[in-house]
């Protein structure tokens, strides 16, 4: 009767200590995004084409239950895109009389890569539908997108088939402009692999929408699609 009851009492504590070992979940990950501007007016002379980055980050999970997290991350996320200009035109080459005279002296067509960087902090919950030695979650979340800085590299080419490049380190056009604090809504879908009892490696595709317009007063709002991948530690 002892041996039954030490043993009870045995695995009762292990069950408590092994509930607040996975109560605090801490990880660091790689994202690999795209940015659409789903909003931007494009033309077969000025396509518009992202460009994928890797954006690292930092997260945190407090477990409600066995299934049940809430998270907070912090990323610093980098978006490019190029936009690419066949027909450039200058204002010296019109005759003032709705003719255009090309000067070879001049580019007539330009590529157009900017770049954007934010600070983004994501709050939201974590749903766990199967945990095994593989698990799967599911993960919505909102996400204040913290502007940073936007940069253009823009490189000339002549009709000869040389290029010049001419780049700005500052949004100084439109930095007035641009929406200093955005709001998305993301969600991600994932799994992940317990390497250890204590350490996860996870990989999770999400998709996040930004629900005001980057620049206030005009049409274009981001869609950013991609994936993470990351390591998860429970304590």
């Amino acid at each position: 009767m002892r041996k039954c009851l030490t043993l009870v009492l045995a695995t009762a504590m292990g069950m408590a200590l092994h509930a607040q070992k996975n109560l605090h979940q801490i990880g660091v990950h790689f994202a690999v995004s795209n940015l659409t501007n789903i909003n931007a007016l494009q033309s077969a002379n000025n396509p518009i084409t992202g460009i994928f980055q890797v954006s690292p980050g930092i997260d945190y999970h407090h477990y409600l239950c066995d299934r049940v997290a809430l998270f907070t991350a912090l990323d610093f996320t980098v978006f490019k895109e190029k936009y690419q200009n066949d027909q450039l035109r200058w204002p010296s080459e019109f005759d003032g009389m709705g003719g255009w005279v090309p000067d070879s002296k001049l580019p007539h067509q330009a590529e157009i890569n900017i770049s954007y960087y934010f600070l983004d902090w994501q709050v939201g919950a974590k749903w766990i539908l199967a945990e095994q030695r593989f698990g799967y979650f599911i993960m919505p979340y909102l996400e204040s997108n913290f502007f940073i800085d936007r940069q253009f590299q823009t490189k000339y080419i002549y009709d000869d088939g040389h290029a010049e490049s001419a780049s700005s380190s500052k949004d100084t056009e439109n930095s007035n402009t641009f929406r200093k604090v955005n709001l998305s809504v993301g969600l991600g879908v994932g799994l992940d692999y317990h390497l250890a009892p204590c350490l996860s490696l996870y990989f999770m595709p999400q998709i996040e929408y930004m629900l005001f317009n980057a620049i206030e007063n005009e049409q274009g709002r981001f869609l950013n699609y991609g994936a993470r991948l990351g390591l998860w530690y429970d304590f």
